[in-house]
């Protein structure tokens, strides 16, 4: 077990909700608008702050007051919104590759930046990102590019904890496919990834669990095995 999710709970938006999330793995939280499942993930990403419960990551519990702690612990997290949350439109793709990683980077008070731009060419050819340059804006690149170098950020920085809110939403049929093709990488190395989809076919085609929220609430876990996925019409009847 990665990821323990004990009791959490935001007045309002959803209360006790529990659940694991083990290493390698592919879990999806299903629900209808309101159902509370995007509340969750902006709570275990320390973004929206829990009235009670907690989480612990490999046994040590997560400090939620702030997103900056929960990454520094392995925690990372793609946005639905990703021009205006999940990217900065302004930097090229070499410095939203390495922002996360500018400690790592600094030696002293000044920025190795070809360690940063060799980092950068790297995961752009790993994961085939299209661009002329290292140097482009990420704002010129497409909408599926531009969650690839938003990926790469959160690879480069050795996360063990990955949490997509709807990360096919507004890209290309070729570039989705791209995307499903890296987070079954990432889980063959063991990131345990917790999402959210645009439908319930991809939630099923995707994930080894899918957990139901009604109403704020976790009211059933559906296994989704490779060998063995249920149908679309047995999750709706489960909600």
């Amino acid at each position: 077990v990665v990821l323990e999710v004990k009791q959490l709970t935001v007045n309002g938006k959803f209360h006790n909700i529990s659940f694991t999330l083990r290493e390698g793995e592919i879990v999806s939280l299903v629900g209808l608008d309101g159902s509370g499942k995007e509340e969750v993930c902006r709570s275990i990403f320390g973004a929206l702050p829990p009235d009670q419960g907690e989480v612990l990551l490999l046994g040590k519990r997560l400090n939620l007051k702030r997103p900056d702690l929960t990454i520094r612990e392995g925690v990372g997290y793609v946005p639905q919104n990703r021009r205006e949350e999940g990217a900065f439109q302004h930097l090229d793709i070499t410095d939203n590759i390495t922002v996360t990683l500018l400690k790592k980077l600094s030696h002293i008070l000044f920025l190795q930046k070809r360690k940063g731009l060799q980092l950068a060419k790297e995961w752009i050819e790993k994961l085939r990102v299209r661009a002329s340059s290292p140097h482009m804006l990420i704002s010129q690149l497409s909408g599926g590019n531009q969650q690839k170098v938003i990926l790469a950020k959160w690879l480069a920085s050795d996360i063990k904890v990955l949490i997509l809110d709807h990360p096919t939403r507004g890209i290309d049929v070729g570039a989705k496919e791209e995307i499903y093709r890296l987070l079954r990488v990432l889980s063959e190395e063991g990131v345990a990834i917790l999402l959210m989809c645009d439908s319930l076919e991809e939630d099923i085609g995707l994930s080894n669990r899918l957990l139901l929220l009604k109403d704020g609430e976790l009211v059933r876990e559906i296994d989704s095995p490779a060998n063995r996925k249920p149908s679309v019409l047995e999750v709706i009847r489960a909600l």
